[in-house]
């Protein structure tokens, strides 16, 4: 192989991936790489038009007409500034988050569809709540509630760095379980399982 297309979602795209890829390239320099960086909804589209290889995805894919290789499991936290009420909680609720101002990922996202399906679960939906802005960046969106200018719910392996340092504060959704799976995932007729065997192996000497 010389050249690969592959897609990645942009939570994932957070998430070790493009470590583990630079590590794959860097004992195959003569493989060129290309990211494309999109939503599931679209690598779905363009994975069965084979305008790429494969992708690595944080969620489920909407059909079942590939393969998968499971990478690992994360989950969707609530987060906010140091200085934020919230911040010496032990656990918030659905209500007290009606009065708080939310940044949160755009719709057809992985992120954004697995908060919506937990609050449908809940006889709620995402109109109950103060959605001050949407943006298709979690580094953007870290740094905003950082900043205290609202809360977020987003994967808790991105924001863990920042956790450790202090930066945010993570706090428990009272009878909250929004779990999710990071994957590989790529055509039945692919012809290369080894390459995804020694990512999936450097993903997993990364998290261990």
């Amino acid at each position: 192989i010389e050249r690969l297309t592959i897609g990645i979602t942009p939570t994932a795209s957070d998430l070790l991936a493009p470590q583990v890829l630079a590590a794959y390239l860097d004992h195959h320099p003569n493989m060129r790489v290309e990211i494309v960086r999109n939503t599931i909804k679209n690598i779905d589209d363009m994975l069965r038009f084979y305008e790429l290889d494969f992708a690595i995805i944080d969620g489920v894919m909407p059909n079942k007409r590939y393969d998968s290789i499971l990478l690992g499991t994360d989950h969707l936290c609530l987060i906010a500034a140091p200085e934020h009420p919230f911040a010496l909680r032990a656990s918030v609720t659905l209500d007290e988050l009606t009065q708080e101002s939310m940044v949160l990922r755009p719709r057809g996202t992985g992120t954004r569809d697995l908060f919506e399906g937990y609050l449908l679960s809940h006889g709620r939906t995402v109109q109950d709540y103060r959605v001050v802005m949407e943006i298709d960046s979690v580094s953007a969106i870290k740094e905003i509630v950082a900043s205290g200018l609202g809360v977020s719910v987003i994967s808790h392996n991105v924001c863990h760095e920042e956790e450790m340092r202090g930066k945010l504060c993570v706090v428990p959704i009272e009878n909250c379980r929004m779990v999710r799976q990071l994957s590989l995932v790529f055509p039945p007729d692919f012809q290369h399982p080894e390459l995804l065997r020694e990512l999936q192996n450097e993903y997993a000497r990364r998290i261990g």
